[in-house]
């Protein structure tokens, strides 16, 4: 892939096509995006004539690294096509040298708050919204991790999830890839009064544990490590984990493994071509039970239950 090279521009573009935008978006701040964008239907990008439709079922991401001595373009597209080349599911569309850096503050006319869930709404801390009446507020600062509330995939997990809560009062969670800590602080919010979060990823635990602050919460119960969810010892009455389809079902036998005969076992981050390959993986080979199933646009959510 050509560069394109010039040398007065300092900040390069990348473009890629994904299934699932948001970890997409947090693999690249960590590997050192000055900026991300997610382009889909959340964002309102239709219409803007420097972008072509996006296939049915992907989001376009969007990615602004600034060129140091430490990093030639050259470099920097060998390693973006290394990492596509993984079968990640994401493509890498192309990547050229871009001189218009009004993404820097643009990006914030798109993150507005906006329902996480029934009993919780999600946004920015510059800007001004109300708590839903019985419910609450959450503040979450973009950062080095995904998870800001305004993709489908982190929504429909949130509704499931408040749905159990308001039913089911439940004492202790565990959030497997945990990134911002949306959903751990969501489960605080909602009554859960022990919540361990882990990530691989120790810059989005950073941003998470900032999050905490921003909404008061760094006195609450809640945990953030980077304890491999197989090396955990501890069993839980309600797991949930929004990660990618092929991680959750790698990870299979260790979340099982943490979740408590009669709890609950959340799986998100799934579009309809992978459930059959989760069913097979959760249900026939390690038989838990489906509950419930919820779908938000093309993500789906699933409730399962390990047998007491």
């Amino acid at each position: 892939m050509s560069t394109n090279q010039q040398e007065e521009s300092a900040w390069w573009r990348a473009e890629f096509l994904t299934h699932n935008p948001e970890p997409v978006s947090g693999k690249l701040w960590g590997m050192g995006a000055g900026g991300v964008e997610i382009k889909d239907r959340d964002t309102f990008f239709e219409g803007d004539p420097s972008y072509t439709p996006v296939p049915d079922g992907k989001a376009r991401v969007v990615a602004f690294f600034e060129i140091t001595d430490a990093r030639a373009p050259d470099a920097l597209v060998a390693e973006l096509e290394q990492w596509c080349d993984g079968d990640i599911g994401v493509d890498l569309v192309g990547v050229a040298s871009f001189e218009d850096t009004s993404w820097k503050t643009k990006w914030r006319d798109f993150f507005k708050h906006r329902s996480l869930s029934p009993r919780v709404i999600v946004g920015p801390p510059w800007e001004e919204f109300d708590a839903p009446e019985g419910g609450h507020k959450m503040l979450i600062e973009p950062g080095m991790a995904f998870g800001t509330g305004t993709h489908e995939t982190t929504q429909v997990v949130a509704t499931m999830l408040d749905e159990w809560l308001d039913a089911n009062p439940t004492s202790r969670m565990l959030d497997v890839g945990c990134g911002s800590g949306i959903l751990s602080m969501l489960a605080a919010q909602l009554g859960v009064s022990e919540v361990l979060g882990v990530d691989i990823d120790g810059e989005a635990l950073e941003n998470a544990r900032h999050n905490l602050e921003l909404n008061g919460l760094e006195d609450a119960n809640i945990t953030y490590e980077t304890t491999p969810t197989a090396e955990l010892t501890e069993q839980w009455p309600l797991v949930v984990a929004n990660i990618l389809a092929h991680i959750l079902i790698s990870l299979r036998d260790a979340l099982v493994a943490r979740c408590e005969p009669g709890g609950q076992l959340i799986l998100s981050g799934l579009i309809e071509a992978q459930l059959g390959d989760i069913r097979r993986a959760f249900i026939e080979e390690a038989g838990l039970i489906e509950e419930d199933m919820h779908v938000r646009g093309e993500w789906y959510a699933l409730r399962l239950t390990r047998p007491a």
